[in-house]
């Protein structure tokens, strides 16, 4: 996990190094593997999964402020985010917390609202102990935290054991 190293198994300078080589390089004439992978893509659909959700309002959502977790992580998340926008992602799935979660993420640029939507969906309800859904006084902050970090998000969660079963037709993407 490069993007957050809770762990710190990492200095901040081979985190950073990582996150170029791999996630977003900062140079476009040079760059990472994902963004390589992401503008190759010619496909209809585009799905990322990842351990830790870029939004999520569970107990890990100040994991992306703490810089115990890595160095510089809500500029990477900004950046990551930014990316997916660009690359045409519809979709990420993560898991980490222990609860579902539905969140449809719009970008606010420039003072406007996006038009095009990524859908986030952490999936970790899976077997471990559940987690608390957040209540709605919480929830109203978190929204506001990321309102100010450029996000406009609705948000769904539900503390209950799951799991999602994806079908893909030349048309949509269905989650059941």
């Amino acid at each position: 996990n490069v993007i957050l190293d809770k762990e710190q198994l990492l200095d901040s300078k081979e985190q950073e190094a990582l996150f170029r080589k791999w996630i977003i390089s900062g140079d476009p004439d040079k760059p990472s593997w994902l963004e390589r992978e992401l503008k190759a893509s010619d496909h209809k659909f585009k799905i990322i999964v990842m351990h830790h959700p870029p939004v999520s309002f569970g107990r890990h959502r100040k994991d992306w402020d703490k810089t115990s977790s890595g160095y510089a992580l809500k500029s990477k998340r900004k950046q990551l985010l930014d990316l997916f926008y660009d690359s045409g992602v519809q979709l990420v799935f993560a898991s980490h917390e222990h609860s579902y979660e539905h969140s449809i993420v719009r970008l606010i640029r420039g003072g406007k609202l996006s038009e095009d939507v990524i859908h986030i969906v952490v999936t970790g309800g899976g077997g471990a102990p559940l987690r608390k859904i957040t209540n709605e006084k919480i929830l109203g902050e978190h929204l506001e935290y990321y309102r100010d970090e450029g996000f406009h998000i609705f948000v769904r969660q539900e503390k209950i054991y799951h799991y999602c079963v994806v079908k893909i037709s030349p048309k949509e993407i269905s989650i059941n």
